[in-house]
């Protein structure tokens, strides 16, 4: 873990956030053939951008 929170310091990537998003991904059964998205130095935190409600 140690090593995973050091490589996303050395990064510039927010190692919480990473973390969760990732965990997240994986769990969500992200494709084995595009794990290489998922290194810390490709990883880019998704930006949340608020949706319009219908009334």
């Amino acid at each position: 873990m140690y090593t995973v929170i050091q490589t996303c310091k050395a990064n510039g990537v927010d190692p919480q956030a990473y973390i969760a998003d990732v965990t997240g991904k994986i769990a969500a059964d992200w494709p084995a053939a595009r794990w290489d998205e998922l290194m810390p130095w490709n990883w880019a935190a998704q930006t949340v951008e608020p949706v319009a409600q219908a009334a």
